[in-house]
């Protein structure tokens, strides 16, 4: 089994919230493909970066995982796209680890 984890901001690059139907329709896909879908939207994650030196940029991230049998990488990436897209984003973060299920 595999647990697969999207990174989704939820500001655009200045600072205005997305439009919350772009949320929901990424709930509603993954909960559709995968029969669920667990939203860490409370409080959302802070992360940091430095795209060059002496520049430091954040972002508050929505994380969304789905458990899947199999990674169907062509899926996954043409998601990737897609949401760079439409959110104008040059990289969403996907990872994904092989877990066990107890």
């Amino acid at each position: 089994m595999y647990l697969m984890q999207i990174f989704i901001p939820t500001t655009d690059h200045q600072r205005q919230q997305y439009d919350r139907q772009q949320f929901t329709s990424l709930k509603q896909e993954l909960t559709d493909k995968f029969t669920g879908v667990t939203i860490y939207a409370r409080a959302p994650a802070h992360g940091l970066w430095k795209p060059g030196p002496g520049v430091v940029q954040t972002d508050n991230v929505v994380i969304y995982e789905v458990l899947t049998p199999y990674i169907d990488l062509s899926y996954w990436n043409e998601l990737k796209s897609r949401l760079e897209n439409v959110l104008g984003q040059q990289q969403i973060l996907m990872r994904y680890f092989s877990v066990s299920i107890v």
